[in-house]
């Protein structure tokens, strides 16, 4: 099976599926324990700030990497 994610797409991907993680981790103490494991020891207010960071930086990119993804995901 063609791998047809590019590299660009798969970090985008990554940093929204962090971003869900952050939003849920108030809610969900197993989520939160999950997320530790898999990003080191940070609080839940440094992780949430990292992340709007990233935001900040890459606000851009990401909505044009997401409005090309939702093309792609619409029209195959």
């Amino acid at each position: 099976m063609k791998d047809w994610l590019s590299y660009q797409d798969k970090k985008f991907v990554a940093l929204f599926t962090i971003i869900c993680a952050v939003n849920c981790l108030h809610t969900d103490d197993l989520e939160w324990e999950k997320f530790k494991l898999e990003h080191g020891r940070m609080n839940k207010n440094q992780a949430k700030e990292e992340v709007c960071q990233k935001l900040r930086l890459h606000n851009k990119e990401m909505v044009e990497q997401h409005n090309r993804l939702c093309f792609l995901f619409i029209n195959p």
